[in-house]
């Protein structure tokens, strides 16, 4: 699953526990029991979003939680039920999108997204965002619009990405490898830098220090980026064919854990931009469950969790010498690793779905006892 999506499952898992709660999404070979790790709580039922009457879901519940979809935005009467998950800034994405030819209807796609954020930010009964800086973001947006955002009130919740509360499944011998692996657990997208991952791990190994690179997805779960991006990475990777190892399509949710702790560490690198600022980097939290120590690039979120929970190493925006020095600590010292380890075992139980939930669900309770 990708972040929007791993995040509604989740989502909808935690507000079961104490609501009944639909999730309605596209749902191939759904298994909640598969994907959450055990059986669901009572109150979860799921429903393909393109079932003939998948409307009536919509309009069925009292309290509706969501990205700025169409359809949403279209409800009528619900406004007030209706909870905006602005987690993830698509805007900023897509203005990175932008930097590389895209089609037409891209174009119009983006106009799209504008207007689905500024009515999301004026309307709703509450507003969703996962760290301080999106807050900030969101805020400067909507007083551009409206010049006061003293209305808002207490709409705001916080609700950053969170890990599961199951073990990991770990991976047999045969994922593991004598030399020293580094997982992308993360897209390709264009405001992300594989390059400087694949240029840093060829400099690291002729400075002898051994390691390979592993991309956990080559493929994308829906069409929104440009194929020269892609082609430009897979060229780089095919240059490199002795360091630089693949999982062509994507990994089964449930099964991403035994790859994660076939590895060394994790590496996720982006380029600087608005939307390293104000981005959540969903495949940290991956990381943070597995207790694989990161390699981040500085901007957002992730890296200055990584910085100040000391949970890895975090690097200059495409300092290929900075990753490579960061490659030698996390796979040469042990010492340095088992620390940062340990951190991440500290840190976790922060970032339990049931914790990071807790202010959703009490908005909900709290909507539910005004009806």
């Amino acid at each position: 699953m990708a972040g929007p999506g791993i995040r509604a499952f989740h989502l909808a898992w935690e507000l079961a526990r104490h609501a009944s709660t639909t999730l309605l999404a596209k749902l191939d070979d759904f298994d909640a029991a598969a994907l959450g790790g055990g059986a669901p709580p009572a109150g979860l039922t799921a429903v393909d979003s393109r079932s003939p009457r998948w409307r009536d879901h919509l309009r069925a519940p009292s309290i509706v939680i969501s990205q700025p979809h169409r359809e949403i935005l279209q409800l009528r009467g619900r406004g007030e039920r209706v909870i905006w998950d602005l987690f993830d800034p698509v805007v900023l994405e897509m203005k990175e999108m932008a930097r590389t030819p895209i089609a037409l209807r891209h174009r119009v796609h983006f106009e799209r997204e504008w207007f689905r954020l500024r009515r999301a930010l004026s309307t709703g009964a509450a507003r969703i965002h996962a760290t301080p800086a999106q807050r900030h973001f969101y805020s400067g947006v909507f007083a551009a619009l409206r010049g006061d955002t003293s209305s808002w009130g207490d709409s705001w919740l916080e609700v950053p990405f969170g890990v599961e509360e199951i073990a990991p499944l770990p991976g047999g011998d045969e994922l593991r490898s004598d030399v020293p692996t580094l997982i992308w657990g993360g897209g390709l997208w264009e405001w992300l830098d594989p390059a400087t991952a694949i240029e840093a791990v060829a400099v690291a190994n002729r400075q002898g220090i051994r390691c390979n690179l592993r991309f956990l997805g080559l493929s994308r779960p829906h069409d929104v980026s440009s194929d020269s991006s892609l082609r430009q990475i897979r060229a780089l990777i095919d240059s490199a064919p002795a360091l630089v190892v693949t999982n062509d399509e994507w990994t089964p949710y449930r099964e991403r854990s035994q790859w994660l702790l076939a590895s060394r560490a994790s590496i996720m690198l982006h380029r600087k931009s608005l939307e390293s600022d104000y981005s959540i980097r969903t495949r940290f939290f991956d990381s943070l469950w597995c207790g694989v120590p990161v390699i981040a690039s500085e901007g957002g979120y992730v890296a200055e969790l990584v910085r100040d929970e000391a949970l890895g190493v975090v690097v200059p925006p495409g300092d290929t010498s900075a990753v490579v020095e960061a490659i030698r600590r996390l796979v040469d010292d042990d010492e340095f690793h088992a620390a940062c380890v340990k951190n991440m075992e500290r840190v976790r139980p922060r970032f339990l779905w049931k914790n990071v939930t807790e202010p959703l669900v009490d908005k909900v309770r709290q909507l539910q006892q005004t009806r």
